[in-house]
């Protein structure tokens, strides 16, 4: 790619910190959006942020609410306009994001809908039509009537968080139709990763590392879609590669190879086992949470973006060796 100036909304999150380092070390201008005042005022230290010369700073800094159309007004005057805009800034649920109390229905659609759709206008009303990459989720799909889950499968949510996001998806498809934008949306499934302390794999790492024994629900049999956050910023990369050959489409990013589904839980267990050196995995009959089976194929992001994920029991090894370095 060649330099280009990007905004990047959610730059604070798991995602954004590490899909902002990689099109920093590309050499691109970043205009960063985040809602925290700590990794702002953080993130100012950069030495990115320095203009050298008569060059802009690589790294602009934003601090506000999406859903304000003042505040994303603002961003589009200082800065003037973008190569492409990558939307990853969400509210996700709190037990990921490890807070305490659950976000309210309001919450999630001012920060999932509103947010995207306050974006996307004023995109419209200042008739500039870059390419657009939005973050969902496999959340949308909160049933499956077969796997594995590719792009044309009906969704249906099963909470507010999953609802959200394929609403964010809705409101961009109808501006596509329009002709108002261009827009790939890509589907995401359960992430890992140092930043995220959530899921099967970091709770796994975490029970090894204390010394306490892995005991896998469902038998260990049921198969789940994890996806390692370098190659969820893979993905990301890919998609502004070839975004200009699409008005809209949709793209399921999973951490298998294309085509293959993942190896069972007790087998992902061992993995970890394996790379921490030594640990006890066993099996419970508790019922795993539903749907027991839930994976992504990657054939049409193989295909179209040429995007192919690290495989997984590399990437467990590489973030237990993480893990292990910052004592977390």
């Amino acid at each position: 790619m060649l330099m280009s100036h990007y905004l990047l909304t959610g730059a604070s999150g798991f995602v954004g910190r590490h899909l902002l380092d990689r099109l920093l070390a590309a050499g691109h201008r970043v205009a960063a959006v985040a809602r925290r005042a700590d990794w702002i005022a953080a993130a100012s230290a950069r030495p990115e942020c320095l203009r050298k010369g008569d060059a802009p700073p690589a790294l602009t800094l934003f601090q506000g609410d999406l859903a304000d159309p003042g505040f994303v007004e603002r961003i589009w005057e200082k800065e003037g306009s973008f190569d492409a805009v990558l939307h990853f800034a969400a509210m996700i649920p709190a037990d990921i994001k490890g807070v305490a109390e659950e976000f309210t229905y309001a919450q999630y659609i001012h920060n999932n809908v509103t947010a995207t759709a306050t974006l996307l206008d004023t995109m419209i009303r200042r008739r500039q039509r870059p390419p657009f990459i939005y973050a969902s989720s496999i959340s949308v799909f909160g049933r499956v009537d077969r796997l594995p889950l590719t792009e044309d499968h009906p969704t249906c949510p099963a909470d507010i968080y999953g609802l959200s996001k394929l609403q964010g998806e809705e409101v961009i498809r109808l501006a596509a139709a329009s002709g108002a934008v261009r827009a790939v949306v890509l589907r995401y499934p359960g992430m890992i990763g140092i930043g995220n302390d959530y899921g099967a794999v970091h709770f796994f790492i975490t029970r090894v590392m204390a010394g306490q024994p892995i005991s896998v629900y469902g038998h260990g049999r049921p198969r789940k879609d994890y996806i390692a956050v370098e190659d969820v910023a893979e993905a990301a990369l890919r998609a502004l590669e070839h975004a200009d050959k699409f008005d809209f489409e949709i793209f399921h990013i999973g951490g298998c190879a294309p085509g293959v589904p993942p190896a069972p839980l007790v087998e992902v267990a061992r993995w970890v086992a394996e790379a921490c050196g030594g640990g006890k995995v066993e099996t419970n009959d508790r019922p795993p949470a539903q749907p027991e089976n839930m994976y992504f194929d990657n054939v049409k992001a193989h295909n179209l973006l040429g995007y192919t994920p690290v495989p997984l029991a590399d990437r467990v090894r590489k973030y237990v060796a993480l893990r292990k370095a910052s004592g977390k």
